[in-house]
């Protein structure tokens, strides 16, 4: 079993990949962050500094052959939340890419990572924005595969409905879909949201409840602004004031999901799914259930599936 990972690394990424549910490790992507070093962007906004990577495998590649067919071609790929550009998956889509010669870019939201900013002042307004800054810096020559882990799905999603004229496909990984709402109505208590259904009741105190996660060392802070940020672009619920309810998704989707997934079961991807189709009628939506996959599908079979989703569309 180990060689068969060890050979599936080789062939895949070019390296020698170590893999397991509990962790995975490549001494490899050492030698790519090297050559392809973190970079910040401001844009108009100078108050904040969004840490990123863009690989361009003719700028890194020396002597290596280069597919003038994909250079119009970017993957770019959106975290889960409190989750940063260092992760397992990250770091194989930026291997496999450099190995098949496609631009790739991975960045930390605000609150995240190297990024600027605390997470317990961010919005979904903050993240949203910070991944289409993101989309500005591609620039409007490549066409742009969205990658999107969790709370990334989500956001993949939307960016796609706001920039269909760059957006070619979605691939949602463990797909958190409108995760506040869902957060909300599931994870606080009748009496916590009443404190934030009357403002009056609403204190510096109870403005932000802990949440606790099977993937988190700590919990992180669920803030009322973030929770309310949210209703602007739910996707599946029957909601008229999102910002996003009236535009069309255009491109084709993908859900690679996990039956074992104890975060997002994976049942709801279907209810997902199917709120999707019946919001876009004729989008390309299909979903993929990975038998054993936790809600991270990061081990060594997790990321060959995650790989041949993408190559459909390569």
């Amino acid at each position: 079993m180990k060689i068969s990972l060890l050979l599936l690394a080789f062939l895949r990424y070019g390296c020698t990949y170590v893999s397991s549910r509990q962790g995975s490790k490549s001494y490899c992507k050492t030698m790519l962050r090297e050559s392809n070093p973190v970079s910040f962007w401001t844009g108009i906004d100078c108050n904040k500094k969004l840490a990123f990577r863009h690989m361009k495998p003719h700028q890194l590649g020396g002597n290596k052959s280069y597919d003038v067919g994909r250079s119009n071609t970017t993957v770019m790929f959106v975290n889960g939340l409190l989750s940063s550009m260092d992760g397992t998956k990250c770091n194989a889509l930026q291997r496999y890419c450099y190995n098949n010669d496609v631009s790739f870019l991975c960045f930390d939201y605000r609150g995240h990572g190297q990024s600027s900013g605390h997470f317990i002042d961010c919005t979904m307004h903050d993240w949203v924005t910070d991944a289409s800054d993101m989309l500005d810096y591609i620039g409007q020559e490549s066409n742009v595969i969205l990658m999107g882990s969790s709370l990334g799905a989500w956001i993949s999603l939307v960016l796609a409905m706001q920039r269909p004229d760059v957006i070619t496909a979605v691939i949602g990984i463990g797909s958190a879909i409108d995760f506040t709402f869902d957060t909300y109505n599931t994870r606080l208590t009748d009496q916590q949201r009443k404190m934030w259904e009357n403002p009056v009741q609403t204190s510096s105190t109870s403005n932000a409840f802990e949440i606790s996660s099977p993937y988190l060392d700590n919990a992180y802070h669920f803030t009322r602004e973030l929770y309310q940020s949210g209703n602007d672009y739910l996707i599946c619920q029957d909601n008229q004031l999102s910002k996003i309810a009236h535009r069309d998704l255009r491109c084709p989707v993908r859900f690679l999901h996990g039956d074992e997934d104890d975060v997002i079961p994976y049942t709801k991807i279907y209810d997902a799914a199917d709120a999707l189709q019946s919001k876009h009628s004729g989008t390309d939506i299909a979903i993929k259930l990975i038998k054993g996959g936790d809600h991270r599908l990061s081990n060594a079979d997790d990321i060959s599936s995650l790989l041949d989703t993408l190559n459909e569309f390569l």
